[in-house]
């Protein structure tokens, strides 16, 4: 027992120093400093050479003594030998016993996340075995994964005293990033939202207006906010980036406009029409801030907007004795580009689902133009996203 509480302390020790050195560990010890050969994941797994550099290499007793030695010649460890190494780049590997389907056999496992619970890989030719390490007892779990719904089981088993599987089950499977998802939650004693990729039902309720964007005319000019409130549906996402709380959040929704405004001035008729359909995808980057169940979050990015009807026109019809004169104008291109944002509040249904609320503002106009022509009104939507991701 004490043996195994000193490899801990070791270990934790060689944790700390970042893995800036190679190290050896054995009894009560870990050599650094020293040059160890990385081969295929599968012999990683059964020995580790320890190679002839000329180097001094460094002794570190728990004691925190350093004693100094110089290497003579290379030396194969297998894990009878030694109770675990790492090599510069931070992987780490321990010697256990392991029983594969009734076969024993002591082997080097690869630590994939490491904590209270520890997953560990065995890596055999076209073949990865997955086990579950308690720290404080040294209990060993196998994973067969021989199908989902024994995985889930042995998973529920190991993590009963906070069981992270729970609400996720359809995402379960026998893959590395899933495991050490699973792991690493347990291990934080977490209920991220942000664990897996999530894919949502959005609808929500804009409040759409267009503003001239040139002095085209005094008319066009004096124009203010022509407004109109419209609804929209559509899909979004949440794609976890690496370990942290941001994820790319993109959407796509339909929703459509239609706006008219007319008056007379004189012998001047002036009048506005704007109609379109539009699919909207908006790209951007979301930060959520996790409590217990509820998450806040901020996302913010840019939208592309492209109009699959698009009738609008400005007209002004002017009057004299003797003929009319009729002048059009479009107003609003079918591609038009900009930025959004939004802020809300998540209500965590379990650790894959959630409901939300945003507020979200979006600003559009054809930016990728270079002449005025055929875009005078630019479009600003604020509103209320609803939504559920599952």
């Amino acid at each position: 027992m004490n043996k195994k509480i000193l490899c801990i302390v070791v270990l934790i020790f060689v944790n700390l120093e970042v893995f800036s050195q190679a190290y050896i560990a054995k009894d009560t010890l870990y050599y650094s400093n020293v040059n160890l050969l990385s081969s295929t994941p599968e012999n990683n797994s059964l020995y580790v050479v320890l190679g002839l550099n000329n180097k001094r290499l460094t002794i570190v007793p728990v004691t925190g003594d350093t004693i100094n030695g110089v290497l003579t010649k290379s030396v194969i460890y297998t894990p009878e030998m030694i109770d675990g190494y790492g090599f510069k780049d931070g992987r780490q590997y321990l010697s256990k016993e392991i029983n594969l389907n009734g076969d024993k056999q002591k082997v080097f496992l690869q630590i994939l996340s490491d904590g209270e619970k520890r997953l560990l890989l065995f890596s055999k030719k076209n073949s990865k075995y997955y086990f579950i390490e308690t720290v404080a007892s040294g209990n060993l779990v196998f994973l067969k994964g021989e199908n989902k719904d024994e995985l889930i089981n042995e998973l529920s088993d190991v993590f009963s005293d906070f069981d992270v599987t729970k609400g996720v089950h359809r995402k379960i499977n026998y893959k590395e990033p899933v495991l050490i998802k699973l792991v690493n939650n347990y291990n934080l004693k977490s209920t991220s939202l942000n664990t897996f990729a999530k894919y949502g039902i959005i609808a929500g309720y804009f409040e759409s207006s267009y503003n001239p964007k040139t002095e085209y005319d005094l008319f066009l000019k004096s124009l203010d906010n022509l407004k109109q409130n419209t609804f929209f549906v559509g899909l979004s996402a949440d794609l976890p980036i690496l370990k942290s709380q941001f994820a790319f959040h993109p959407e796509l929704f339909f929703m459509s406009n239609n706006i008219s405004y007319g008056e007379v001035d004189g012998d001047v008729e002036y009048t506005i029409s704007v109609k379109n359909f539009s699919v909207n995808i908006p790209l951007m980057l979301k930060y959520s801030y996790e409590f217990k169940y509820l998450v806040p979050y901020i996302n913010a990015g840019l939208i592309y907007t492209y109009n699959f009807s698009n009738e609008n026109v400005y007209t002004q019809k002017e009057m004299d004795f003797t003929m009319d004169k009729t002048r059009f104008v479009e107003l609003v291109s079918n591609n038009r580009f900009g930025y959004i944002a939004g802020f809300g509040v998540a209500k965590k249904i379990n650790y894959a689902s959630s409901v939300f609320i945003e507020i979200r503002y979006s600003s559009q106009g054809n930016f990728l133009s270079k002449s005025v022509d055929g875009d005078y009104l630019s479009k600003k939507d604020l509103g209320v996203v609803f939504g559920f991701n599952f």
